[in-house]
């Protein structure tokens, strides 16, 4: 394993107890070593930086204000629907009518003749 997969596992977290104590072991022996390791860690530490800045100022950019969602209805074509729905249902209370008329003169016969 070279250095900069164990910096960047051990930056990580991503260590076992024995690689841990060895690197820190190198840590203290190797100053080139311990170089590499705070090189990367900014880097790590910058790129970390710039990824919350750049959040932070893509909330600051949403706004704040609700908004306001107009509907735009064609007035000619809700007549037309509006004129089609009632047709429709006059034309059909007509073909039912004589089936309602007809229970309910059944009803009152039958009523009528309870009540004599």
């Amino acid at each position: 394993m070279d250095n900069k997969e164990l910096i960047e596992r051990y930056l990580m977290g991503k260590l076992s107890f024995h690689e841990l104590s060895e690197i820190e072991k190198k840590i203290k022996a190797d100053p080139i070593f311990y170089e590499e390791l705070n090189f990367q860690r900014d880097i790590l530490i910058g790129i970390n930086e710039s990824r919350r800045l750049q959040l932070k100022e893509k909330l600051r950019n949403i706004k704040s204000e609700p908004k306001i969602v107009r509907l735009h209805i064609n007035k000619n074509i809700f007549l037309r629907y509006g004129i089609a729905a009632s047709i429709t249902i006059i034309v059909t209370l007509s073909v039912l009518y004589p089936k309602i008329n007809d229970a309910l003169i059944i009803k009152s016969k039958k009523g009528y003749s309870i009540l004599k």
